[in-house]
């Protein structure tokens, strides 16, 4: 058992400072927390995967229309952001999880990321291709992805 701040016994915590009922070293309620540290609120709708693989595989699309030296610097940039996605999520993850942060988080650092590996090539800085593309190609590597659709408990692809 150790002490917290102000010097007082911490019973019954986990080994991320947090008690066993959910609250933090603080007291803060940490139940409505992802597994980023992000607070979200339990919603009766959280964001889908079903709702976003359309619109990340229109940004697959666009990238595969791309010729030349446009395309290179995209496919560069979009391998940057398959790895800070990567990052980000760490570990296994599920297209859930994937959905969560693309709506937590938005796409937003992502032109960073665009701008710093294609300074030269603006075309490459499109987050509806680049971004797009990089979230769908990085839904492949979920535990639970299966051509497109998220697999349900029963093993079975989710239509």
């Amino acid at each position: 058992m150790g002490k917290d701040r102000a010097g007082e016994d911490r019973v019954g915590e986990d080994r991320f400072g947090e008690d066993r009922v959910g609250k933090d070293r603080m007291g803060e309620d940490r139940m409505g927390e992802d597994r980023m540290g992000k607070d979200r609120a339990m919603s009766a709708n959280p964001p889908r995967y079903e709702d976003l693989i359309g619109l990340w595989q229109d940004g697959g699309r666009r990238l595969t229309a791309l010729e030349g030296r446009e395309r290179t610097a995209a496919e560069r940039v979009v391998d940057a952001l398959t790895a800070e996605l990567a990052h980000r999520l760490g570990g296994p993850f599920t297209v859930q999880e994937l959905a969560a942060l693309y709506i937590e988080q938005g796409t937003d650092w992502c032109f960073d990321v665009a701008v710093r590996v294609a300074p030269s090539t603006p075309e490459a800085w499109d987050l509806t291709t680049v971004a797009g593309a990089a979230f769908a190609r990085y839904a492949r590597s979920a535990v639970d992805y299966a051509t497109g659709r998220r697999i349900t408990d029963q093993g079975d692809p989710e239509i």
